[in-house]
């Protein structure tokens, strides 16, 4: 399992704006999280999906929103819960891979 956000704005938060600055400063050339590209995240091998189900996730958040930090996206959409799929992490730990 893993989970990657590929949105340097991410969920509404306090930390949006800098992250969106910072991957504006640093040119990432492709989605990224704020803080790594979305490349460099996922597993060679792995299909990722836009759904909080689905063991990898990618997920339009940014890296702090991966934390839980905020909660979950205020419209409930698939891409944007990024706690659901943490608590279904959970259930699964020794198959969990957080990059």
């Amino acid at each position: 399992r893993a989970l990657c956000g590929s949105s340097a704005y991410g969920l509404q938060s306090s930390y949006s704006a800098a992250l969106e600055a910072l991957a504006l400063e640093v040119k990432y050339g492709e989605h990224n999280d704020g803080m790594v590209a979305v490349s460099s995240c996922t597993l060679p091998g792995a299909s990722y999906e836009g759904h909080y189900s689905a063991p990898f996730y990618l997920a339009h958040i940014n890296h702090a929103d991966g934390t839980c930090r905020v909660g979950n996206g205020v419209i409930k959409k698939a891409d944007r819960l990024p706690c659901d799929w943490l608590s279904s992490a959970v259930q699964n730990v020794t198959e969990t891979v957080f990059v």
